[in-house]
């Protein structure tokens, strides 16, 4: 009887019996992307030239912008509608059954046969809290709002939004405010930041805006958010 022999390559497995001979790819066969199909557009894709497949690199919220510019909505529109949800949930007041507003009623019922001397604290240590202090490196004005020097003759520029929570935190960025660029005739909107950046090991971060010649004398606004915490600044772009 013939032994069966295998031979593990780079990129398949061979087993072969005889004449017969089997080619098994390690990699599962490639499945064209049903959002993009492969079109190469999408950062998220192998086909776009600035994919990257690191952990801090190229991800599904990519595929979200790439949606959003095919329906010509301005990238990062998601987590604009996003944060938006956020705050009205939390300016919202959360129903209450009246079985829960009979249940908080035990606590006292419960206080007046065993009085409070023999009770602990149930709330959540400060070192269980969400904490992002978001901040920029800024002259601020009598106001309180940062003021950032556009430079002379240029036509765009750069600052930079600082912020500090727990190590290895993701923040996620969002504007309301706008920058426009004209490629082949069409106009795209972007907002003047975006994406998500991790904080250091330190727990500090720093993320890139965008300021173009058309927002001098406009105050902007940027923010950014973890779980149900946002937090944000207003700056001044002055000539």
């Amino acid at each position: 009887m013939a032994r069966i022999k295998f031979n593990i390559g780079k990129d398949k497995i061979s087993f072969s019996k005889g004449d017969g001979k089997l080619n098994q790819p390690i990699e599962p066969q490639h499945q064209v992307c049903k959002i993009c199909n492969d079109d190469g557009l999408c950062l998220n894709n192998p086909n776009n030239p600035n994919y990257n497949d690191d952990f801090f690199g190229s991800d599904i919220y990519d595929c979200q912008e790439y949606l959003e510019s095919k329906q010509g909505k301005p990238k990062g529109q998601w987590m604009v509608d996003w944060v938006k949800k956020m705050k009205k949930k939390k300016d919202d007041k959360p129903y209450e059954s009246s079985f829960v507003k009979w249940s908080k009623m035990f606590p006292m019922l419960f206080l007046l046969f065993i009085g409070c001397g023999d009770l602990t604290s149930s709330e959540p240590s400060s070192d269980d809290m969400p904490v992002l202090d978001v901040m920029m490196n800024l002259p601020i004005n009598n106001d309180g709002y940062y003021v950032f020097d556009f430079p002379n003759n240029s036509q765009s520029s750069y600052t930079s939004v600082e912020y500090i929570s727990t190590p290895m935190e993701r923040v996620f960025w969002y504007s309301d405010d706008y920058y426009t660029m004209i490629y082949w005739g069409r106009e795209y909107h972007y907002p003047i930041i975006n994406y998500s950046t991790y904080t250091a090991s330190d727990s500090t971060g720093k993320q890139m805006i965008y300021v173009s010649s058309s927002h001098i004398g406009d105050t902007l606004s940027v923010w950014g958010c973890i779980e149900d915490l946002c937090d944000g600044v207003y700056f001044i772009v002055s000539d």
